[in-house]
């Protein structure tokens, strides 16, 4: 959304389709648009959603759960600037930037044949990778504190977070990333505005402490990697903070969050 904003195609429509929550077989209707009586149900005209983002933007999230029969006709219309309706025989003047998102393997999908060589080189122009959340701790606060602004502005609930509740935040692994940050936080909204008790839903992020001890013929990596978790889970047992934790092992407090994020620990509120 970003990019459309401050391209010269703000002015025109952004539209956002993913792939992955239509059935296959409406894609291509879904992308392309159909001509009345095209097919059994089409009791009308309807431009696709390439034709509506004419001059504008169409995003394609989730482009790996593509067919690979609609790969080849995207791939066309891209290369040529034109598309025609299912049913119809008139040309569509095409005109659109194309911003495809997947959380896939492409280039292992291209290897696999299931994603086409020449579209992925189509698409990608200028790519943006963007590492798990895990990966950028410092990126946590700043997208639940949006996320929190927005969730209490449409449920009209005047919702913020402890310190010992951010520490939670990033100390968790987010392994849906992004996705998962945004629907926790909405329920965390949601728990504030119905009964107040936000605790089972901070129960969801939280793992059991608990852990089996490796064989004594285990690698010593496993070993050690065993030990430290010991060591991690004691300094958060018996002192009241993230903080005191990392100060009692001799630590900075981002090396406890990530060791914290490494073993798949949290602490209990």
């Amino acid at each position: 959304m970003h990019i459309h904003n401050h391209s010269k195609r703000r002015n025109g429509p952004l539209v956002q389709i993913n792939c992955g929550t239509i059935p296959q077989h409406l894609q291509e209707a879904e992308l392309f648009g159909y001509e009345k009586g095209s097919f059994t149900g089409a009791n009308a005209t309807r431009a696709g959603m390439l034709e509506v983002a004419h001059e504008g933007t169409l995003m394609l999230d989730e482009v790996g759960e593509m067919d690979l029969t609609l790969q080849v006709k995207l791939l066309r219309a891209l290369q040529e600037g034109v598309i025609y309706r299912i049913g119809g025989r008139k040309p569509v003047r095409l005109d659109v930037r194309i911003i495809a998102m997947t959380n896939r393997d492409l280039l292992k999908m291209v290897r696999e044949n299931t994603f086409r060589e020449d579209l992925y080189y189509r698409l990608n122009v200028i790519p943006l990778a963007v590492p798990p959340l895990r990966e950028r701790c410092e990126d946590i606060l700043p997208l639940a504190q949006h996320f929190l602004s927005c969730f209490s502005k449409k449920y009209s609930c005047a919702c913020s977070l402890s310190p010992a509740e951010e520490e939670m935040l990033q100390a968790y692994s987010w392994p849906g990333n992004v996705r998962e940050l945004a629907n926790f936080m909405e329920r965390l909204t949601i728990a504030s505005l119905s009964s107040g008790n936000r605790a089972p839903v901070w129960e969801s992020i939280v793992r059991p402490n608990g852990s089996v001890a490796p064989p004594v013929n285990a690698p010593m990596r496993e070993q050690m990697r065993h030990f430290e978790k010991q060591c991690v889970e004691n300094a958060l047992r018996n002192t009241v903070s993230i903080r005191a934790a990392a100060r009692a092992l001799g630590i900075s407090h981002a090396t406890l969050l990530r060791k914290m994020r490494e073993h798949d620990l949290v602490v209990q509120n």
